[in-house]
């Protein structure tokens, strides 16, 4: 069955969140899920879990001091509760603020194959500028994964226009 084509114009909502959380916030944390209701559940290495079917949310709070919030109200639950009412910051949206070098001038590389004795390697270097930064973290690795290359890196690097996928070439090591 086809799926329905997503609306270019709206951005895709937050699936998962992570946040490192102090003592009394992972408690105030536990408070307020218990407060509203939400059913706690065992998830492994947890100080606790909770999910909540109408918030549409899960929370787990890790033995590490980190909080993983998912699911469909993920966005919502992090703007909302998570950051006016625990950490009492807002960071959600906030990156080129927050990041200002995540989106300055910066190069990767991957590669990907075999090598030497057991076939080809195809590798690929990605130099991103300034608004190549900001055009990748709009593209959905959905809609960058029907590009086909080799390499995630490589794939998310091509949708957001770093360069043409037909520009890469790859050759036998000897």
């Amino acid at each position: 069955m086809l799926k329905k084509p997503r609306e270019e114009e709206a951005p895709r909502k937050l699936a998962s969140y992570t946040a490192k959380l102090d003592d009394a916030q992972m408690e105030k944390l536990r408070a307020i899920c218990i407060s509203r209701n939400f059913t706690p559940f065992e998830v492994a290495y947890t100080r606790f879990a909770f999910k909540s079917d109408p918030a549409r949310v899960n929370v787990a709070a890790y033995t590490s001091g980190k909080v993983v919030i998912a699911g469909k109200g993920t966005e919502e639950f992090v703007t909302m509760t998570l950051e006016p009412e625990v950490t009492g910051a807002a960071k959600l949206g906030y990156d080129e603020v927050l990041h200002p070098d995540w989106f300055e001038s910066h190069a990767g590389l991957d590669e990907s194959g075999k090598g030497d004795f057991f076939g080809p390697v195809v590798a690929a270097t990605v130099i991103a500028d300034r608004s190549t930064s900001g055009n990748q973290r709009a593209v959905s690795r959905s809609a960058s994964s029907h590009l086909g290359l080799m390499s995630s890196a490589t794939t998310r690097a091509a949708s957001a226009g770093a360069f043409r996928p037909e520009a890469i070439t790859s050759r036998r090591t000897a």
